[in-house]
């Protein structure tokens, strides 16, 4: 039996999670408060790892999984759904009222087979692409009206030249943001159906728009500064604060660094676009709680609900730079920049479930579509990259 299962039925349980640190930790803080708050009997124990995933699934392995913990949703949550690892809390979600009132991408990554497993917290948009208001006007540029990559990447490459510093941040110490560009590029150059198509399994169908988007990144890297390969994305935050480039894509959680800058602000030293040709899809990235089957204690089930709550969503979501799963949820307080995000969220027409945060493949297709990326970084070889995908995306 495991510890944090004997733990929960003393009015106890084990949470472990990632949020160590800026606003991942005040987010979790004000969402436990709240918590305590309305349940100051039950005693959460909380324990954080680095390499939180990988001490995850070691534990599960080794019979002593955590009562509860932080995770993606979709296809990593599904991969433990499978072998019975994590709790059916399909009840829960009815009874509570989550069922009827989460935004639906919401309720289908969190289900395997129609069932229920994890409780959303948060949904942020992948699709993000920032423009420095001062660094754009003095190129002459206007990114925003960009059709699609291919004229974005020909505009930067017209004015590259002219600009002292990069056209284009793309940091590239780790993988994830150059896989995470190449996916919201293969979106622009193509659509929602052909990307599902290609995550169902049909990769092979569309090998031209996984090379083109390949060739496309390669253009984006050319723009982006020469020793971009050891900078990641705390470095191009940083770097798109000072102006070093015009264009930056990046998800809304690099929003939440701007915002927090003094006199750095949004609609007048930066502004918010959809990369080009995903100006109706909101690109969605989900953190969830995940629930041990192991664990079968009404402590557990009690925090469950409170975390599917408006209260819950709304307090975790304003520290988090995010936006809550709920659709009822109330959005009073959040920024500027977040009230503008749920605008977008209402009006998209697609929602497509990003690969690089795991809620369209296994744990085990996203390491391997990194390691294709790594190498693609260091022999920059799209054709074979493409092969390499497409047998990771068919298997």
């Amino acid at each position: 039996m495991s510890s944090g299962l004997q733990q929960s039925r003393a009015g106890s349980f084990e949470l472990v999670h990632h949020y160590v640190g800026g606003d991942g930790e005040a987010a979790l803080r004000a969402l436990m408060e709240g918590f305590a708050d309305s349940h100051s009997s039950i005693s959460v124990q909380e324990t954080h790892y680095d390499n939180m995933r990988l001490q995850v699934k070691s534990r599960i392995l080794g019979e002593d999984p955590p009562d509860v913990w932080t995770g993606w949703p979709g296809g990593e949550m599904a991969g433990y759904a499978e072998v019975d690892a994590v709790k059916d809390i399909t009840d829960l979600w009815e009874a509570s009222g989550m069922a009827a009132n989460f935004r639906s991408v919401a309720a289908d990554v969190s289900q395997v087979d129609g069932r229920y497993h994890a409780v959303p917290i948060t949904i942020h948009r992948a699709n993000d692409m920032y423009l420095h208001t001062e660094t754009v006007e003095a190129l002459g540029i206007d990114p925003a009206r960009a059709s699609d990559p291919t004229e974005l990447v020909e505009m930067l490459e017209a004015v590259d030249d002219d600009h002292d510093g990069p056209s284009f941040l793309l940091p590239m110490a780790d993988p994830f943001t150059v896989l995470q560009l190449w996916e919201i590029t293969l979106l622009g150059l193509s659509d929602h159906a052909t990307f599902e198509a290609m995550t169902a399994g049909n990769a092979s169908r569309h090998r031209d728009v996984i090379v083109s988007a390949l060739e496309h990144i390669q253009r984006f890297s050319a723009l982006s500064s020469e020793d971009s390969l050891y900078h990641g994305m705390t470095d191009a935050n940083e770097q798109f604060i000072d102006g070093a480039a015009p264009v930056y894509p990046q998800g809304d959680w690099a929003a939440g660094v701007f915002d927090e800058t003094p006199e750095f602000d949004f609609q007048s030293e930066w502004d918010r676009v959809a990369f080009p040709g995903t100006e109706d899809m909101f690109a969605v990235v989900m953190d969830s709680f995940i629930p041990s089957s192991k664990s079968d204690s009404d402590a557990l089930e009690t925090f469950l609900e409170y975390v599917g709550s408006c209260d819950a969503q709304e307090r975790f979501s304003r520290k988090k730079g995010s936006l809550p799963a709920r659709k009822d949820a109330s959005i009073d307080g959040f920024t500027e920049f977040g009230r503008s995000q749920y605008r977008q969220l209402d009006r998209s027409a697609e929602q497509p479930q990003i690969i690089t945060h795991g809620l369209s493949v296994s744990s085990a297709q996203l390491v391997d579509l990194k390691s294709a990326i790594a190498g693609f970084i260091d022999e920059w070889d799209a054709q074979a990259t493409a092969d390499e995908m497409i047998g990771v995306f068919d298997r």
